[in-house]
């Protein structure tokens, strides 16, 4: 597609939770890297405009380290993306990051942003807030 056309295709993923756990009812855990794997496969084949990740795409691991493992793995997934990718930060990403080192990882800058793409405007939000308006950081939700 091409962003002069009034019609836009996006490639959408969330709420992955990828950690080393069994399926539990909805939550697929280390079973989502294949789905992951496949997304990102149908993305490159069909050619979306842009890729978003809605968040969540970790759940919490025995440790810090660990879960870094879990995000770099992810994340090495996402990369495979032939196109332009946005992060929306979800609250179990920053069970142990903040979110400064939450988009380090994931080699974006902003917490929240807009723009635009062919007639459409876009809006990425930061929801990761307290009820006294700090942030989610390093597990404090």
């Amino acid at each position: 597609m091409s962003a002069n056309n009034s019609n836009i295709t996006i490639g959408v993923l969330t709420d992955i939770h990828y950690a080393e756990r069994n399926t539990i009812w909805s939550r697929c855990f280390r079973d989502s890297l294949p789905k992951v794997r496949s997304a990102i496969n149908f993305f490159n084949q069909t050619n979306p405009d842009f890729c978003v990740y809605l968040g969540d795409n970790i759940d919490k691991g025995p440790t810090r380290e660990i879960e870094l493992e879990y995000l770099m793995l992810i994340e090495s997934e996402y990369a495979k993306f032939n196109g332009i990718r946005h992060y929306v930060i979800g609250n179990h990403d920053l069970a142990s990051f903040s979110k400064e080192q939450f988009l380090k990882i994931c080699g974006s800058r902003e917490k929240y942003y807009s723009f635009d793409y062919g007639s459409f405007h876009f809006i990425i939000l930061d929801a990761c807030y307290n009820q006294d308006e700090s942030d989610y950081d390093s597990g404090n939700f």
